[in-house]
């Protein structure tokens, strides 16, 4: 009796993919019981992308100012009432693991979702450029994970032995970091010769503004003021 019950219980299977291309979350909830016919219920999420952008780009202002205005409140007027100093932790953009942090973290996967999609349309019609798009959703596979758990951190403690770092170099995963990226600027030049040139200088200002806040702006706020000790 229990066995006839068992086979009864449905099996239940949700999926859930977004569509880059339609800008569409697909939601997809399968139910089957043994020996009947499969039921599935799909519901589609529509985003707008022009006003997903605002959206985001509010997100980010809004991030911001919470974060200085924590920070003001602490270090400009000297305000410390009970929480302060955790509320600016969660707030915190030049901080890891916390809010800011989770936002670019999601942002990143965005795109590495839009660049995967892009891969698979341009492997679909033989382009030779299919490889380098899946090389790029990798990479911010990657960025993405590192932001939320930084990876590039842990490398700091072996390379710091190896080396004896110190001074500018206090933090060594910059050591790994700088010849990686200028190896990977060297291997994609082919490939944003080949893009429009409003998709190239796009590509070429993201990047660097992105770098230049990783190895410049980030790196100061979190210890680069040792450099003149």
């Amino acid at each position: 009796m229990a066995a006839d019950r068992s086979e009864r219980l449905p099996s239940l299977t949700c999926r859930v993919a977004f569509e880059p291309r339609t800008c569409a979350i697909v939601v997809r909830v399968t139910a089957e019981i043994r020996g009947r016919r499969a039921r599935s219920r799909v519901v589609e999420f529509h985003l707008d992308p022009d006003r997903g952008v605002a959206v985001l780009a509010v997100a980010a202002v809004v991030l911001l100012a919470a974060s200085l205005g924590c920070q003001g409140l602490r270090h400009g007027l000297h305000v410390n009432f009970r929480g302060l100093a955790s509320l600016q932790g969660y707030l915190n953009v030049d901080a890891e693991g916390n809010i800011p942090s989770w936002f670019q973290s999601s942002l990143l996967l965005l795109c590495a979702l839009t660049l995967w999609t892009t891969a698979d349309d341009a492997q679909a019609v033989a382009d030779r450029w299919a490889r380098h798009w899946r090389l790029l959703a990798l990479v911010f596979g990657y960025l993405s994970v590192d932001e939320l758990v930084s990876l590039h951190e842990r490398a700091d403690e072996p390379l710091h032995l190896l080396f004896g770092t110190s001074g500018a170099l206090l933090w060594a995963w910059v050591i790994a970091a700088v010849p990686a990226v200028v190896v990977f600027g060297l291997f994609y030049l082919s490939f944003l010769r080949a893009m429009p040139r409003a998709t190239s200088l796009g590509l070429l200002v993201a990047g660097a503004f992105y770098n230049c806040r990783i190895l410049f702006v980030h790196y100061y706020a979190l210890g680069g003021t040792q450099i003149f000790r």
